[in-house]
């Protein structure tokens, strides 16, 4: 038998073997009954501001990509100078209704799609939708509706570089900015996964529409640079501002561990050996069937000391609280220094807890790089607007304002000072223009660069006078202008 049967079978004999335990199914009347908790705050969006109805009926109708949509195949990668990019460019053209929709949904409040079986059954048969519980246990959630978010966001980038080979340049900018828009409006869904796809997905499209400027930096007229800039990027929705203050940090995924926890605990409120065996053991080996045996044993143990139901929900309750706190403080405020509760939780009292609680530190540095993607593409296209008008860059970074692009936007989360009354606050980009070519290290490689740098010392707080580029902004400076995947593609280091 070959390998990889054996370890599929041993696969199937060990979650058997675990699962043999006689366990109330999580029926369909606890799904809708999840599915109504993380879905009731979207009840106060009417229908026709659901952005999501327009926005799926439109997937429905659309035909597939020229190539599966994944690492190869994805916003980031589709440009015209690609293998195959005529297809691509056809396939685009032939969804013009993907567009439409695009352009409707970006006026609607919220994407707002509701959660498990409380969407319409051809968006579940479709893969559009969010599924809770395998019918064990609520916490087995899939997000298949984000695979066809991001097939979405790879037409509008092909879209907008074949409006432009048209040299239709408001259109391509008009299909660009509406798939950014729909994007923040999916980064208000309620759970982490969701977040956080939407906030990278969104990052990576803003950097795609600076390649695009870059690309065509000689062909776009300043008008369409500026009003880019004045209209676009600085509304992708209206109410952030500089510092995506209406980005609600995701409490969904409360509810999910709530259902779970419930689901692991007997009638006397206390942990249930053979529950917490059958649902956490799989839990924790999702990712290693073969050491479900080993984990299954683990939380029999941990059974016998664990918190009640009442004092777990208790704890959730109190590192939800902490978190939400520190979510709407300012990223130097002194609470971000604190312990946060998760961290002084005990690892074994409340071990269900550790295993399901997402330490949301990565998610607050997520919004921190939003910032700097959506401000650096609203700079970005009012440098373009200024040497498009002038035929030469700015000096300064403030001799775009405010002809070319909103001041309040030159803001950089990552940079920390003291405003008038002593208090931290954050400082604005790093402009620094170059007296001559500079080599700046990228994940392409060493990419020259001419005239200036755009640039945030990013999440390491290091001023690298931008000749370090890490696209996430963890290892060195994040270089929002130029755009150093278009130049690499210029200079033949990246196809």
């Amino acid at each position: 038998m070959p390998m990889s049967s054996v370890r599929h079978t041993l696969r199937l004999l060990t979650a058997s073997a675990i699962l043999a335990v006689t366990l109330p199914a999580a029926g369909q009347n606890d799904e809708r009954v999840l599915a109504r908790s993380l879905s009731t705050p979207f009840d106060v969006i009417a229908k026709e501001n659901r952005s999501y109805l327009p926005l799926f009926e439109a997937i429905l109708a659309s035909t597939p990509p020229p190539a599966p949509v994944g690492p190869l195949f994805n916003p980031t990668t589709v440009w015209p100078g690609m293998t195959g990019w005529s297809r691509v460019s056809e396939w685009a053209k032939a969804n013009s209704a993907l567009g439409e929709a695009l352009l409707k949904a970006q006026k609607g409040t919220a994407l707002a799609m509701p959660y498990g079986s409380l969407i319409d059954s051809r968006f579940v048969e479709a893969g559009l939708c969010v599924r809770l519980g395998d019918g064990r246990t609520m916490g087995a959630v899939e997000y298949p509706y984000l695979d066809r978010m991001l097939m979405v966001a790879t037409y509008a980038t092909a879209e907008m570089y074949r409006l432009g080979e048209e040299e239709k340049w408001d259109q391509a900018f008009d299909i660009a900015i509406a798939n950014l828009r729909v994007l923040r409006q999916g980064a208000d869904q309620r759970t982490i996964r969701e977040k956080s796809f939407f906030m990278e997905l969104l990052s990576d499209c803003l950097s795609v529409n600076r390649d695009f400027m870059w690309t065509n930096l000689e062909k776009i007229p300043w008008q369409s640079f500026q009003r880019a800039g004045l209209e676009g990027y600085a509304a992708l929705r209206q109410a952030d501002l500089e510092r995506l203050r209406r980005l609600e940090m995701p409490e969904g995924d409360r509810a999910i561990q709530v259902a779970v926890l419930r689901e692991t605990f007997g009638p006397d409120g206390q942990a249930d050996p053979d529950r917490f065996a059958a649902i956490w053991g799989p839990l924790q080996a999702r990712d290693q069937p073969l050491a479900l045996f080993g984990a299954a044993k683990f939380w029999r143990t941990v059974a016998s000391v664990h918190g009640s139901i009442d004092a777990s929900e208790k704890r959730l309750e109190y590192i939800y609280d902490d978190w939400w706190r520190r979510w709407r403080m300012r990223p130097f405020d002194p609470i971000q220094e604190l312990e946060t509760v998760l961290s002084q939780t005990n690892p074994t009292k409340y071990a269900a807890l550790m295993l399901t609680v997402t330490d949301m530190k990565s998610t607050f540095e997520l919004r921190q790089r939003l910032m700097v993607e959506i401000n650096g593409t609203a700079l970005a296209a009012g440098l373009s607007g200024f040497y498009r008008a002038n035929r030469t860059w700015p000096a300064t970074l403030g001799m775009i304002f405010p002809i070319y692009a909103v001041k309040r936007l030159n803001y950089d989360p990552f940079v920390k000072r003291l405003d008038a009354r002593g208090m931290p606050d954050n400082g604005p980009f790093l402009y620094r223009t170059l007296p001559r070519p500079t080599k700046v290290t990228t994940e392409w490689g060493e990419v020259n660069v001419s005239d200036f740098l755009l640039y945030s010392i990013g999440a390491n707080l290091l001023d690298n006078l931008g000749v370090e580029h890490t696209s996430d902004g963890r290892g060195g400076d994040l270089v929002v202008f130029p755009a150093l995947r278009a130049l690499a593609r210029q200079q033949g280091i990246l196809d």
